[in-house]
């Protein structure tokens, strides 16, 4: 076997050995954190969040990054908003800084078809970790919270992805250490 043959296995099967190192965990205390309320409600192709420090994108096109305080489809986890992508998914990337945690609340807007989340873990471009959550409701927030290992390379973006359908996937009080 060639020695770039035997680099590429060998990075190959690091990535997945990541990726399978990643675990739940509970509420923690964040280094930073986002709840949407310096974001005035509205629909967004990208605005800033985490104080600045992270850029909150949507992934597709035909919608919109909605931020809102209305009760109906999605009343707000932390007052005054909460946001979800309509038609849409979501990216959050940190500008300069790399994670090993990442968690928040969820749940899914009313009157949509969604059933769960998949949320991945990407540094700098390259999927470092993944999990699907298949038990979101629409009666209430749920925490989920993921840690990859501190040893490992932690993650710069996180992506979030309505299933089995794009979009759609209550978010709020967001928190990263």
């Amino acid at each position: 076997m060639s020695c770039f043959k035997l680099f590429f296995l060998t990075s190959a099967l690091a990535g997945v050995s990541i990726a399978a190192a990643q675990s739940s965990v509970g509420p923690f205390v964040p280094v930073q954190s986002e709840n949407f309320a310096a974001v005035r409600p509205g629909s967004y192709d990208n605005f800033l969040g985490f104080s600045g420090m992270a850029t909150i994108s949507r992934l597709g096109r035909g919608g919109g990054l909605i931020v809102s305080n209305a009760r109906t489809p999605l009343p707000p986890a932390s007052q005054p908003n909460a946001m979800y992508g309509r038609g849409v998914n979501v990216s959050v990337r940190w500008r300069s800084q790399v994670w090993h945690s990442f968690g928040g609340v969820f749940r899914l807007p009313t009157g949509t078809t969604n059933r769960g989340m998949q949320v991945r873990f990407f540094l700098n471009g390259v999927q470092v970790g993944s999990a699907v959550n298949s038990d979101l409701t629409f009666k209430a927030w749920q925490w989920r919270g993921w840690s990859l290992p501190r040893t490992g390379p932690g993650f710069n973006e996180v992506r979030i992805y309505g299933l089995p359908s794009m979009g759609y996937v209550g978010i709020d009080d967001l928190r990263v250490m």
